[in-house]
């Protein structure tokens, strides 16, 4: 699955609303990790939930790094749900729709995810 229209416009507003320019270009990459591992899913990140967010928490703990080494560091693992979280905030604020007719985005799918 590709991203969805419209989210890419959306992360591209959310970065460029970034003050800093190394947390564009740190945020950006990290929003296209989220977007590939939702995207096999068959997840569209506007309908993204907390349990999403909790499975790739878990993902970014358990997933074999290309060092060997298994799960990211507590500190990476948090600072990636910290990005992700901003960028539902972000669309939170701005009363991003979710589909013709469906609503618009009420509540970020990662306020309540657990970070280390």
């Amino acid at each position: 699955m590709t991203a969805p229209p419209g989210i890419t416009d959306h992360i591209a507003g959310w970065l460029a609303s970034r003050r800093s320019d190394n947390t564009r270009i740190a945020y950006g990459p990290v929003a296209d990790e989220w977007l590939a591992w939702l995207g096999p899913r068959g997840v569209d990140p506007l309908r993204a939930t907390r349990r999403d967010g909790d499975d790739w928490r878990q993902h970014l703990e358990s997933i074999r790094r290309p060092n060997g080494k298994i799960g990211f560091k507590p500190a990476t693992v948090a600072r990636k749900l910290a990005t992700i979280a901003s960028l539902y905030d972000y669309l939170v604020e701005e009363r991003v729709l979710l589909d013709p007719g469906g609503g618009i985005l009420e509540v970020s799918p990662m306020s309540r995810v657990a970070r280390p």
